[in-house]
């Protein structure tokens, strides 16, 4: 409920004390009252708020109520950091101030302070581009308290720290020196005291702004780069109109960008000339401009001379005879820090007659036409001057001192000489030029060799690099060539003469010229041909090689591989891995042969043929090597065999061998006595020895079917058969 009724009184901007004679009563002073004259009105006011008062409806140590409608609040001077709450009136005690939101959520912080008799209250420590909500409070100080009173809500969001926009750019320096673009800005405050440099960025004639940004001012001193609101642009085009916009930069980033400047139109070149050149003076002229200028010689010190405008040449006097001079031109300030926009060299005269360069020597070759040259034209003098060259020159040549021309054909070969060009004026003053001549011998480059052989190359491979023959003799150096242009994919090299690369296509053979020429143009030729193959892959043509069987120790019968066709070149062949120790392969032949000296299991071999490219093919086989069994009796021994003339024997069964290779044979030997016999099927010995026989070593051999054999050796007796006989006598 409101206790205070409107259609009774409205209290606006009232200020409110004690009552000097009143205890417990407050005096309430109108600010303004409701109509001016009015005493009976002001007298019921005050007894109204008596009233109010003595009923307790109105606090009896406090200011009277107001209302948000009683007090006009603003917020100024926002910054990114801070800012000033304004109140009007200033009549109030405005206790505090509390922190109610930031970017709209409810952030109640402590109170800020108590004051009165003033207008606005200064907030600091603020966050950058953040949204505040801040609540003045009146009553009795306590910001959670019921009992005071709201008198305003102010929001505001702080600035987000960057640089305000500049002004749009003027141009502020005419006329416009030739180049450069001269203007300025200007912008509220100076940035802040994070402020760092100026930027501007531009736009020439039609042509999009450009997206790069350039410095006006890097520094370490901020009050420099605070206080520039000019620049200078240079290398523009002359011309052309030119469009500019400026920003400012601080800690906090790039500041909005100004609006584009008003065309800007550079100046065109500016040229310096010298003319009149004497002895200690000479008048210098500048073109292209038509403002004050300054001027500064390189023998002048730090001195500067300024050129009024309109005022396009000058004298410069007080010059040293014979000397060179280099003058600068600076625009609209002193030589230190002015715009240099032009230079030029001169010298001064020796004499009243003179050259201002010098002639360099000639070499020439006999027999060939020169380059006709006109020699340098002198300056000063009086009257006409004249020209002389001096002594004779080599056969075939010709000065024309009119002309000042020297041309022709020498003839002869001259060893080097000094010559004098002289510039004579009517008073017989002169100025000279010396210089040498000389002329060689017209040496032909040549060649020792009379032929480069051809080369045959395949395609898509990388080709061994070869040197063509260098040259000899010709005037100079010497510039080899080879044309019409190489296969695609091949190079020459003038320096080193060589030719590499790999070639990509195939081709017949063509023709190449190499040539080595001379500074005069004498050519030596040689010609070769290159062919480029189709890269072919050689191959075996579906032959296969049969798996091979060997024995360990015996001699193989030789074997030839089948031949490769196609590929590039010539073929070549070979085997791999290594072959079993005692055989080899002929790649010249393609036969394997050998004896194998070990035995092996089935082992596989790679059989291989490659071209010049190095393109292969390859056969797979196999080598088994066998054991080489020999025949053994196992240590057996046959006891020496005594028999008696012309009795039968026992059969003796002679040992058996084992292993071998294949069928084992058995022989005895050499031949037996008359009567015995060797069966080598039952290995048997037999028989009736008819004659006795004194003591003989026989062989008993077994032999497989690789030859491979055992024997024994043992003795066979044969004692005569002494028996007695009886004689009949008759």
């Amino acid at each position: 409920m409101n206790r205070f009724n409107p259609n009774i009184v409205k209290l606006r901007s009232i200020e409110t004390d004690r009552h000097p004679n009143c205890s417990g009563l407050l005096y309430v002073r109108p600010a303004a009252p409701s109509r001016p004259g009015s005493q009976r009105h002001q007298s019921v006011l005050l007894l109204f708020a008596s009233l109010l008062v003595a009923l307790g409806l109105f606090p009896s140590d406090a200011q009277a109520q107001p209302t948000a409608s009683d007090v006009q609040s603003s917020v100024s001077n926002v910054t990114s950091t801070s800012a000033h709450i304004n109140f009007v009136p200033s009549t109030y005690t405005y206790n505090s101030i509390r922190q109610e939101k930031i970017n709209d959520t409810p952030n109640q912080g402590g109170c800020l302070g108590s004051w009165d008799g003033r207008d606005y209250h200064t907030l600091t420590g603020l966050t950058p581009n953040t949204k505040y909500e801040f609540k003045a409070w009146a009553g009795n100080g306590q910001c959670q308290n019921h009992g005071v009173y709201t008198l305003t809500t102010l929001t505001f969001t702080t600035l987000s720290g960057v640089p305000p926009a500049p002004t749009k750019p003027v141009e502020h320096i005419a006329p416009i020196s030739p180049g450069y673009a001269h203007f300025k800005w200007t912008i509220s405050g100076n940035g802040g005291s994070d402020f760092t440099k100026w930027q501007y960025r531009k736009k020439v004639g039609n042509n999009e702004w450009e997206t790069t940004w350039y410095d006006v001012c890097v520094t370490a001193d901020q009050a420099i780069c605070k206080d520039r609101r000019s620049v200078q642009v240079p290398n523009l085009a002359g011309s052309v109109p030119h469009y500019f916009k400026v920003r400012g930069v601080n800690t906090h980033g790039n500041g909005p960008e100004s609006p584009a400047s008003d065309a800007i139109t550079p100046g065109g070149s500016v040229s310096l000339t010298a003319s009149n050149r004497a002895l200690t003076s000479v008048t210098i002229e500048l073109s292209g401009y038509s403002g004050a200028w300054w001027y500064k010689g390189n023998q002048d010190g730090a001195s500067c001379t300024a050129v009024p405008a309109g005022t396009a040449a000058t004298q410069v006097t007080g010059l040293t005879p014979k000397t060179a001079y280099t003058y600068n031109v600076y625009l609209y300030a002193v030589c230190q820090s002015g715009l240099e926009v032009a230079t030029h060299t001169f010298s001064t005269l020796s004499g009243p007659v003179g050259f201002d360069s010098s002639i360099p020597s000639k070499s020439y070759t006999a027999n060939k036409p020169i380059t006709p040259e006109v020699l340098p034209e002198a300056t000063g003098g009086e009257g006409s001057v004249t020209y002389s060259l001096t002594p004779a020159l080599p056969a075939g040549l010709n000065f024309n001192s009119s002309a000042r021309e020297l041309s022709g054909t020498p003839t002869a070969v001259t060893a080097w000489t000094v010559y004098t060009y002289a510039a004579t004026d009517e008073n017989g003053n002169s100025d000279e030029l010396t210089f040498g001549i000389t002329v060689e011998p017209n040496a032909v480059p040549s060649f020792s060799a009379t032929m480069i052989e051809d080369r045959r190359l395949t395609e898509n491979q990388v080709i061994e690099p070869f040197t063509l023959p260098a040259a000899s003799g010709g005037n100079g150096s010497l510039q080899y060539a080879v044309s019409p242009a190489l296969p695609e994919g091949l190079s020459f090299n003038p320096q080193t003469r060589s030719v590499s690369g790999t070639p990509t296509t195939a081709s017949s053979r063509a023709e190449f010229t190499y040539s080595a020429t001379d500074i005069d143009g004498d050519v030596s030729r040689l010609t070769f041909g290159i062919t480029v193959e189709a890269d072919v892959v050689p191959t075996f043509s579906g032959v296969t090689v049969e798996a091979l069987s060997f024995t360990q120790h015996h001699p193989i019968e030789a074997v030839t591989f089948p031949a490769g066709s196609s590929g590039n070149g010539t073929l070549t062949y070979r085997v791999t891995p290594a072959l079993p120790e005692g055989m080899n392969f002929d790649g010249s032949t393609r036969v394997l042969s050998g004896t194998p000296t070990v035995s092996q299991g089935k082992s596989w071999y790679t059989y291989q043929v490659a071209d010049d490219q190095g393109d292969t093919a390859e056969l797979p086989f196999a080598i088994t090597i066998a054991v080489n069994s020999i025949p053994d009796f196992g240590g057996a021994t046959v006891a020496e065999q005594v028999f008696k003339e012309n009795r039968p024997i026992d059969n003796i069964s002679l040992p058996a061998a084992s292993g071998g290779d294949g069928t084992v044979v058995y022989s005895l030997t050499p031949a037996l006595p008359e009567g015995l016999s060797f069966d080598p099927t039952t290995r048997v010995l037999s028989g009736t020895p008819t004659a006795p026989m004194d003591r003989t070593e026989y062989t008993y051999a077994a032999t497989d079917e690789e030859g491979d054999a055992t024997k024994i050796v043992f003795v066979i007796l044969i004692y005569p058969n002494w028996e007695p006989v009886f004689e009949l006598e008759t």
